[in-house]
């Protein structure tokens, strides 16, 4: 168990671009695999983590993906 926002940020460390996380509520979460992850899984299993929280994944025109709450800032979807 974890606060999502260390989890997001944890993932986002395998990633190509940086990952912002905004808006998003104080919540403990919980990820589990049975088997090692592959590098080019880790969008999927951040995208899955964060949707099943009803957060929104976005990219900005900057190449960042955003993590956003409800209510939070908006960026450009490409």
């Amino acid at each position: 168990n974890t606060e999502l926002r260390a989890a997001v940020q944890l993932l986002g460390r395998y990633l190509d671009r940086p990952v912002i996380i905004t808006g998003a509520p104080t919540m403990s979460v919980t990820l589990e695999s049975p088997v090692p992850a592959p590098r080019e899984s880790i969008a999927r299993l951040l995208r899955g983590l964060v949707e099943s929280q009803l957060l929104d994944l976005a990219l900005d025109q900057f190449g960042r993906i955003w993590a956003r709450g409800p209510g939070s800032l908006v960026v450009l979807q490409p």
